[in-house]
């Protein structure tokens, strides 16, 4: 029912009733402005997210499900200033996501469902 994040920060309904478990992990963001007109932000995490306890021991020490070890994204905006297109910004984004586990193996179906990496990709008109 409760997980912690970091230094014991709480947090509700981030596991099922019947089990409980931790969320630690660090993060780091970079941003930069190259030119006024354009704007740079770098972001990556690293999440530990378990299950300490369950129903089911199988499930015990098990990573949680759809949370991924890594992610990191980089976004860039470009904001015209000048000429027909002035007042015009465009924006591109890449988000990656580590491979994370797609369900919790039971007692009664011990597989663990893998799901890959994979990354998206953005673009915005404003």
């Amino acid at each position: 029912m409760y997980g912690r994040c970091g230094r014991g920060h709480r947090f509700r309904n981030l596991f099922p009733a019947d089990r409980r478990g931790t969320v630690e992990g660090f993060g780091a963001r970079g941003e930069d402005s190259a030119a006024e007109e354009l704007q740079l932000t770098v972001e990556y995490a690293h999440n530990l997210a378990k299950i300490t306890a369950s129903r089911d021991p199988i499930q015990v020490n098990r990573q949680l499900r759809n949370s991924s070890k890594n992610s990191a994204n980089v976004w860039s905006r470009y904001d015209f200033d000048s000429g027909m297109v002035k007042s015009l910004g465009v924006g591109l984004g890449v988000v990656c996501t580590g491979e994370h586990v797609g369900d919790l193996p039971t007692t009664a179906a011990p597989l663990i469902v893998k799901l890959p990496s994979y990354a998206t990709a953005d673009l915005g008109l404003y």
